[in-house]
């Protein structure tokens, strides 16, 4: 039987429309209309349950070409450290968010950040990318270490895993819900917004609400 390999590599496109496909994977002909309302959708709940302003400092984990990033910082004004494992994102990211008040770090960066258990970041928020990292309970791990206690963190994942390999999208059984509850403390669930839908008008498509979740947790004093 053929070893499962993490491959990674999907989320290095070579142009920005590429990234934007990849990052939200819905049918081409509603695209950017779905970017703008997901986007629009998920930084207003972000706002709600983070309550960022310009003094804080938020961690983006995942951030992608930084789509979040860029509608926080012109709601609040707020700095934001956007971490990602892909350098073509990270790249992406510094000319689409175009603002000094946000900055990169590789994967590397960011585990020796939390390795040092300095508590820097105010808030931190991850959408859509804990579904697809090789090991989530880690990766919340050093979430929890860099976040200052108590902390906010707002979670909008995918029910199931879907993770990427040699064979395809896979989902390897891990409960991302279950973990995040473990190490942080959870506050409250969020209803899934209609713009979030991809045919809003319609109403939700079989599955659809059930397959993703919006929860925000809070972070303990002692990463456990």
């Amino acid at each position: 039987m053929e070893e499962l390999i993490y491959t990674p590599g999907i989320f290095d496109q070579n142009s920005l429309a590429a990234a934007k496909q990849v990052i939200l994977t819905v049918p081409r002909d509603i695209a950017d209309e779905f970017w703008q309302r997901a986007t629009f959708a998920t930084s207003k709940l972000i706002l709600e349950a983070v309550r960022p302003t310009r003094d804080d400092v938020l961690l983006d984990f995942g951030c992608g070409i930084g789509r979040l990033a860029k509608e926080l910082i012109g709601h609040t004004g707020c700095r934001i450290v956007g971490v990602d494992m892909s350098a073509a994102m990270r790249r992406y990211a510094i000319g689409y968010v175009a603002s000094d008040r946000f900055s990169v770090m590789s994967s590397e960066e960011f585990s020796q950040l939390a390795a040092k258990g300095t508590r820097v970041f105010s808030g931190a928020y991850s959408v859509l990318v804990l579904q697809h990292v090789l090991e989530p309970q880690l990766e919340l791990r050093r979430i929890a270490a860099t976040c200052k206690v108590e902390a906010p963190l707002f979670v909008y994942n995918a029910v199931s895993r879907c993770v990427p390999s040699n064979k395809g999208w896979v989902n390897d059984g891990q409960d991302v819900g279950r973990l995040t509850s473990e190490i942080f403390d959870f506050l409250r669930q969020f209803e899934v917004p209609r713009d979030m839908l991809l045919y809003p008008n319609q109403g939700p498509l079989p599955g659809e609400i059930e397959g993703q979740w919006f929860r925000l947790f809070r972070n303990k004093s002692v990463v456990t």
